[in-house]
């Protein structure tokens, strides 16, 4: 006979209520974090954003917000310029694994858009701040380092028992200005942790690419993007292997030279284009001087949370002696299990619109932008932990940062970012294809209200309205431009574009 113990049944009631409990709270949780998501995409009802500062982490975001009002530069030029300084301290020391065999680097391409004089290069450069400080310090090391060969190299020169000189030490450094492969390459073997190309106008970064080799430098920036190894074929010398190179790039470029140069050498159809971030404030003007100015602390935080970015744990290690090589092995974080659901609500609703797009441009942007949403998270995450901490010294350890997860926290706001940049790309891709776009706002909109065909003075008219308040000798200006409107017969003219 079977005694049944009722107190085990009663044990065994709880455990199956409270693991369905679990399971409907889960549910719930899931279906929070999509709602979420889906809310804060279905925002989209403009079609430029502006740049949304509040992804940052506090601490940052006030530093950032503090450089905008002192100098009175677009935020979205500090923004950008903020993200790929930290993404090229981070370099090949983390990455971010979304799932086996897709493992994401932290590499950004940024250009920020402006007029000429407008205050782009000193946004860039104030951003660029804590790099500017480690050059200098990797310049101090290498100097002590090539005191002490000499030093080794002179008494070895005295010695009885004369030994072959020690390599002389190079120089490493993390920002370059020589966009050539080459130059990359050896500016890798002395800091395989990565790099930043910076120019104040990246023009120059585009025409010299194929100067020298049609197509290898192209290929090169295609895989580096995807930090893929690279062969470099070279006339008359052994081709170079470049592993896992993780540069950044970021520097300015005016409006008129991204439409004229960006889209050349069909950088377009080879996925170039969709791999770029533009910083492209709605509004471009150049400001006044501000008796504003920051304190110097704030330089000194800014600092401060960069070093701690770059002095996290990593398993990159430099070599022991002058005759071995770097080690070079990323930290991969994965995403919690709320960051996930996160995730796969957004890359639902951008694989519909991949699916709904008719522009192969377009699509390649969108498929991007996933990529971009899981870097971007990256770079929250570890920014994250840099400023709550940057005060103290570093106490975590490499076991503790390899257990390390991105959170739903950084996925949402990395969702925030991508819908600001695939607005600033679709504004760029429309600024290619029609040449209305080019013009000023209240041209733009003079241009939407004529009728497909209309006389000069209908023109004026509508040109002079309240809303407009556009002169008459601006809107005959425009009537002669060819490129948008087609002269019917005298005073008549007629749009080439609706």
């Amino acid at each position: 006979m079977t005694i049944t113990n009722p107190m085990s049944e009663h044990i065994l009631e709880q455990i199956e209520q409270e693991h369905l409990d679990n399971e409907q709270q889960g549910e719930k949780r899931r279906k929070e974090i999509i709602a979420k998501v889906k809310a804060l995409i279905n925002e989209e009802k403009e079609n430029r954003y502006d740049f949304p500062i509040n992804v940052f982490p506090e601490k940052l975001r006030e530093i950032l917000q503090l450089f905008h009002d002192c100098y009175g530069l677009p935020i979205d030029y500090f923004g950008l310029g903020a993200l790929t300084a930290a993404s090229s301290i981070i370099g090949n020391a983390y990455a971010i694994r979304y799932r086996h065999g897709q493992v994401y680097p932290c590499i950004l391409y940024s250009a920020i858009v402006g007029n000429s004089s407008i205050g782009k290069t000193p946004a860039i450069k104030l951003c660029l701040g804590p790099i500017f400080d480690m050059e200098k310090e990797y310049q101090k090391e290498y100097l002590e380092q090539l005191e002490m060969w000499k030093q080794e190299c002179y008494e070895n020169s005295i010695s009885n028992t004369r030994q072959p000189d020690p390599p002389q030490p190079k120089q490493k450094e993390i920002l370059i200005n020589d966009a050539t492969t080459e130059a990359i390459n050896l500016s890798l073997t002395r800091n395989p942790r990565g790099l930043l190309l910076y120019r104040d106008e990246l023009s120059g970064w585009i025409n010299s690419l194929n100067q020298y080799r049609k197509g290898s430098d192209t290929e090169f920036w295609l895989s580096n993007w995807s930090n893929a190894t690279s062969k470099v074929s070279r006339a008359s010398k052994d081709p170079l292997y470049i592993k896992k190179p993780n540069v950044d790039v970021l520097g300015g470029i005016q409006p008129a030279v991204l439409e004229r140069n960006m889209a050349g050498d069909g950088r377009e159809e080879n996925g170039f284009l969709a791999r770029v971030l533009f910083a492209y404030p709605k509004e471009m003007v150049k400001p006044y001087e501000s008796e504003r100015s920051p304190d110097i602390s704030v330089f000194d935080r800014y600092k401060k949370i960069c070093f701690y970015l770059r002095d996290l744990p990593s398993r990159i290690e430099p070599p022991a002696t002058p005759y071995e090589d770097w080690t070079v092995e990323s930290i991969y974080l994965d995403l919690d299990d709320d960051a996930r659901i996160a995730y796969k609500a957004f890359h639902r609703d951008n694989t519909d619109q991949i699916n709904a797009s008719n522009n192969d441009t377009m699509k390649s942007i969108l498929g991007k932008m996933e990529n971009y949403c899981l870097r971007f998270a990256l770079i929250l995450e570890l920014l994250n932990i840099s400023c709550e901490n940057y005060q103290d010294e570093i106490n975590l350890s490499l076991e503790e940062v390899e257990e390390l997860k991105i959170s739903e926290q950084s996925i949402i706001r990395a969702i925030e970012l991508i819908k600001y940049f695939k607005s600033t790309a679709t504004y760029v891709l429309t600024r290619f294809e029609s040449p209305v776009n080019q013009l000023p706002i209240k041209q733009q909109s003079l241009y939407k209200a004529l009728p497909e065909e209309f006389e000069t003075g209908e023109a004026v008219k509508i040109g002079a309205s309240k809303e407009l308040e556009l002169g008459e000798r601006t809107v005959k200006r425009l009537l002669i431009d060819k490129t948008l409107f087609k002269k019917v017969r005298r005073g008549v003219y007629e749009k080439l574009y609706i």
